[in-house]
């Protein structure tokens, strides 16, 4: 025979294919939803993150002599005016590149109209 404490708990605890808690049901399904958003959209932040890739600023490889023996002792304003000198220097070094590229451009067509003047084609 059963003592009373585990007679209550079986009335109490519902049966596999019982009625459950409609609030409990609510929230698992409203549980799954939002963890399936967060998931899509942390797919969606590594893909976009995966395409940004290098933001067009110049490539710095070594810049301005950082693991130079000197600059173990330059201050922190050094340091940023450096950095900003650097960057102002590769802007212009990539806008000197440029100018050199139209040139050759220039160069080419001018080249080919006149091999065409003599008839060299």
């Amino acid at each position: 025979m059963k003592d009373f404490a585990s007679h209550c708990l079986d009335a109490c605890t519902p049966a596999t294919g019982v009625h459950t808690d409609p609030l409990a049901e609510l929230f698992a399904l409203v549980s799954e939803r939002s963890e399936a958003e967060e998931k899509a959209l942390d797919e969606e932040a590594q893909q976009i993150a995966s395409m940004i890739g290098h933001n067009g600023g110049p490539e710095i490889v070594e810049p301005f002599g950082i693991n130079a023996p000197w600059f173990q002792h330059a201050q922190m304003a050094e340091v940023e005016e450096l950095a900003k000198l650097h960057a102002w220097i590769e802007a212009r070094r990539r806008a000197i590149e440029e100018l050199i590229q139209r040139r050759a451009k220039i160069r080419q067509r001018c080249i080919r109209r006149m091999r065409r003047a003599e008839g060299k084609n």
